[in-house]
């Protein structure tokens, strides 16, 4: 099976308990990382992926927007 984990390191809130590396981000920060994101996943040669961890933080913190272009 290919896959592939992307750890999206934004949060709405920050909780105390949590050790994940996170942050509360402006939009303009979120989609800077998800353009470099992009960029290095073009680096593998990925043909098909099966299945896609996201991870974080709160991946529902990214925009519709971002995440469809992240998915593409």
């Amino acid at each position: 099976m290919k896959s592939i984990y992307i750890h999206i390191p934004f949060c709405n809130a920050i909780c105390h308990y949590c050790d994940f590396p996170k942050r509360i981000a402006t939009d303009e920060l979120k989609e800077e990382y998800i353009n470099y994101l992009i960029k290095e996943i073009n680096l593998y040669k990925l043909d098909r992926l099966e299945t896609i961890y996201l991870g974080g933080g709160t991946p529902s913190s990214l925009s519709p927007m971002l995440l469809q272009r992240l998915f593409s």
